[in-house]
């Protein structure tokens, strides 16, 4: 099993879980989240510090995938969340040791 965490911009989170559906993967987690990387950010006021950090609105999707389906569905988020610019996103693959219903 993989673990896929695509961190993307978040008008592109309805074409990346149409795209994901359309591949029969349903179980994913959205969450909002924020960052920055090159492409800079917004200046704001870090929680509890008053330090100045520029951060970006950006989803972050996990989901888990067999590892035979992995490429394919890398690929379907990457058509469905490239902009073509910097600060698309990006995609983190991890193994997954072992996993426990509740």
């Amino acid at each position: 099993m993989r673990r896929i965490s695509a961190m993307i911009q978040p008008p592109r989170v309805d074409d990346v879980c149409e795209a994901l559906l359309a591949l029969d993967i349903a179980d994913l987690t959205v969450t909002e989240a924020h960052g920055f990387g090159r492409q800079n950010g917004h200046t704001t006021l870090y929680p509890d510090t008053g330090r100045p950090i520029d951060l970006l609105p950006k989803a972050k999707i996990e989901l888990m995938v067999a590892s035979e389906r992995l490429c394919e569905v890398v690929a379907s988020i990457t058509k469905a969340a490239n902009t073509g610019k910097n600060g698309a996103g990006k995609i983190f693959v991890s193994t997954i040791l072992r996993t426990i219903n509740l």
